[in-house]
């Protein structure tokens, strides 16, 4: 079973959970053509989708919503003024929710380096009026590499990885070269996130690479990220990585679709995870 197929599996029993107790929802969508469509969030905020996707797109069309437990999660940390950043936006779900909870005098940098799905969220962010609020970047966030090769699968959005392909890769996937820049060197020196979101299907240690200077950064004080250890010991061991974010005095809690579990240390929740795709959050102090 391939990565992203877990994690989908994962996420669509979170929305059946969040759907049952929100049953008075209703949906409305209009087909633009292209594979286009706009719909509409829970939140009320208006989201173009590819209609190809299967996974995300699908549960926006007809719910609304999308991991509600890891949206629960973000809001609660996210307050006005505050600047937030989406790395992995895909559509956009989670830029437009916290460039609504930060408002006007906070910032949302997001960053999507598939050109389709960038040109989607571009859309989402000016049809919604936050273009003041929000920055966005084509680029993929990583280390020291200055280009990377994106493959993806037009049915599935969020599985796209800059990661070489491994076996789960299909001949329906594509491949097209990205630009690459590292998160210290996007945000000015001035600029610190007290909130991080990353999902990058398995290239986050390359994104924690490449922001030294913002996990240094107390301003920093919410990090929300995917973990997947078969795909992170691709580049580094998942109790190292997890020690990484320990040593700047972060404190460590599995997400998972049934709720936040209490802290524990590195060595203790990569044995409880095991190979499962799960968010981790990280919270300072």
């Amino acid at each position: 079973m391939s990565q992203w197929l877990r994690t989908f599996r994962s996420a669509v029993a979170g929305i059946q959970r969040s759907r049952r107790r929100h049953s008075a929802w209703s949906q409305s969508t209009a087909y633009l053509g292209d594979y286009i469509a706009l719909t509409r969030l829970h939140t009320g905020h208006k989201i173009y989708v590819d209609t190809r996707d299967i996974g995300i797109a699908s549960h926006l069309m007809m719910d609304g919503r999308w991991e509600p437990w890891v949206e629960r999660v973000l809001v609660k940390a996210l307050k006005p003024g505050m600047t937030f950043c989406d790395i992995g936006a895909n559509f956009g779900y989670y830029t437009l929710i916290g460039a609504s909870a930060v408002g006007a005098r906070g910032r949302v940098f997001a960053f999507e380096c598939n050109p389709r799905l960038f040109d989607l969220l571009n859309r989402s962010v000016l049809v919604n009026g936050l273009h003041e609020i929000v920055e966005l970047s084509p680029l993929a966030v990583s280390g020291g590499m200055e280009q990377a090769t994106l493959t993806y699968d037009n049915k599935f959005s969020g599985g796209g990885t800059i990661l070489e392909a491994g076996p789960d890769s299909s001949e329906t996937h594509n491949k097209i070269t990205v630009g690459c820049a590292s998160l210290d060197s996007l945000l000015s020196l001035q600029t610190s996130p007290n909130v991080l979101k990353v999902d990058v299907e398995g290239s986050e240690p390359l994104v924690f690479e490449g922001a030294h200077r913002i996990l240094s950064d107390r301003r920093l004080q919410t990090i929300i990220f995917e973990y997947y250890a078969p795909s992170i010991s691709r580049s580094i061991s998942p109790t190292a990585l997890l020690n990484q974010l320990s040593g700047h005095d972060f404190h460590l809690q599995m997400l998972p679709p049934t709720g936040l579990l209490p802290p524990c240390g590195p060595e203790e929740l990569v044995e409880a995870i095991g190979d499962k795709m799960v968010y981790v959050l990280a919270t300072r102090p």
